[in-house]
């Protein structure tokens, strides 16, 4: 299924394993290469390394010796330095930004190249033999040891420059934002300002073709497309319970049929099929789960221990951008269609209210009596207003500006600072003295 491939693949690429894993593919291809190389050298190649003229065979298993102790040595420097830094950002920023770290490029292509040289220079090692047989001097194996030495420990200059900026809150809040960015224009269409509302689309559905979860845990992803070949094939109608990032109990219904078909059983299971559980949430098909990624930061910005507003103001500012996308945007459409136009598949939509709880709701409620992050809230919520054409957005903007409002209301004693407050909500329409 397109969706479970989708989701291994995002699970491969949060793992420090697979790339790391195919660059060491590489370096033994490489060293077969080479190896070949030497066994029948050509002129040009004396020409092009004539340092190596010198060389013989113990002194080429002096350097590719040395250089795989040192590689080695550098490579558990690279992974204690790598642990050390999720352990910070795990107890700063939340552990829920691990996977934002581990699927990093850089430190992934670092740990690579280390490992991939060492395997380098092991298989050069053991290809030189005694002095009986093996090859006799591999040069072109040697000077191949020798770059990739010199490119890896450059790299391991770029990767303590790289782990240092990442571990900067502001940074980290950025890079999340980036990938919200990327989502978000996966995820969102052109706003068509003549498009026709979809309405109330409820249905009666017939409860005895309902299909109930044989699994537990948080849905990550779901293939909507073979769903509606599924519908399709059926001639009926599926209406989704649950979306991306919602939690599933075993037995609940995830999914009902408008008609129950002859072989429902099996049906059923590949409805189910469509649907990725797991232990967790990720930000595969959940936009919203980014969002509160920005969140926690700004929660534990805000929590006693760490008492940093500044980064809640950055979070905040963020919050406000990954809005304004949305609002220029047009969210998927709640029911999928066949390529008549026939309803097929009714989703668990995303809807602009949700983003706007998801980015605001745990904030405001952590924020109170703090004047800052307050007003910085209410000052984004005033820009977000320019923005919101649709009804569903300005009510949103409308709901949580009254939240806003009533939250320094309770914990603004500081009449200045309630003018303040007055001056970022009146564009509004929203005064505290309301």
């Amino acid at each position: 299924m397109r969706a479970r491939a989708a989701y291994y693949y995002h699970q491969l690429s949060e793992s420090f394993w697979f790339l790391p894993s195919l660059i060491a593919l590489a370096a033994i291809l490489l060293s077969a290469g080479t190896l070949a190389l030497d066994r029948n050298p050509p002129t040009l190649l004396y020409e092009v390394l004539p340092w190596s003229e010198g060389l013989d065979r113990s002194n080429a298993r002096l350097i590719i010796s040395t250089v795989s102790g040192s590689i080695i040595t550098a490579a558990s420097l690279v992974f204690s330095l790598t642990l050390v830094a999720l352990t910070l950002a795990a107890s700063q920023l939340g552990p829920r930004l691990l996977s934002m770290f581990m699927r990093d490029r850089i430190t992934q292509v670092v740990l690579g190249t280390f490992v991939g040289t060492f395997v380098f220079a092991l298989l050069i090692l053991a290809n030189l033999g005694d002095s009986s047989g093996g090859l006799e001097v591999p040069r072109a194996s040697i000077f191949m040891a020798l770059l990739l030495t010199l490119v890896s420990f450059a790299l391991l200059i770029v990767f303590i420059h790289h782990l240092s900026s990442s571990l900067n809150a502001e940074t980290v809040v950025a890079r999340l934002a980036h990938n919200l960015d990327l989502q978000l224009s996966g995820l969102l269409r052109e706003r068509d300002e003549t498009a026709e509302p979809e309405g109330d689309a409820k249905v009666a559905w017939d409860s005895s073709g309902s299909v109930v979860s044989t699994q537990c845990g948080y849905l990550q992803a779901v293939d909507s497309k073979a769903l509606v070949e599924i519908a399709c094939e059926q001639e009926t109608e599926i209406l989704l319970h649950w979306r991306a990032g919602h939690f599933v109990q075993k037995g609940e219904v995830i999914a009902d049929l408008r008609q129950k078909p002859d072989d429902f059983d099996d049906v059923a299971g590949r409805i189910r099929a469509c649907m990725v559980f797991g232990p967790q949430r990720t930000d595969a098909e959940d936009p919203e789960y980014a969002f509160r990624a920005v969140v926690e930061i700004a929660l534990r910005a805000l929590s006693p221990g760490i008492n940093d507003p500044y980064t809640a103001l950055t979070c905040t500012d963020w919050l406000g951008q990954g809005l304004r996308q949305i609002l220029a945007g047009r969210l998927p459409d709640r029911i999928r269609r066949d390529d008549s136009g026939k309803p097929r598949l009714h989703t668990n939509p995303l809807t602009v209210g949700g983003f706007f709880d998801a980015a605001f709701n745990d904030l405001r409620q952590s924020a109170e009596g703090n004047v800052p992050v307050l007003i910085r809230v209410a000052e984004t919520l005033a820009r977000l207003d320019e923005v919101a054409k649709e009804p569903e957005a300005r009510d949103a903007v409308l709901h949580h500006s009254n939240l806003i409002a009533r939250a320094c209301k309770r914990s603004v004693a500081e009449e200045e600072d309630r003018e303040d407050m007055d001056d970022r909500l009146k564009e509004i329409g929203i005064r505290l003295s309301g």
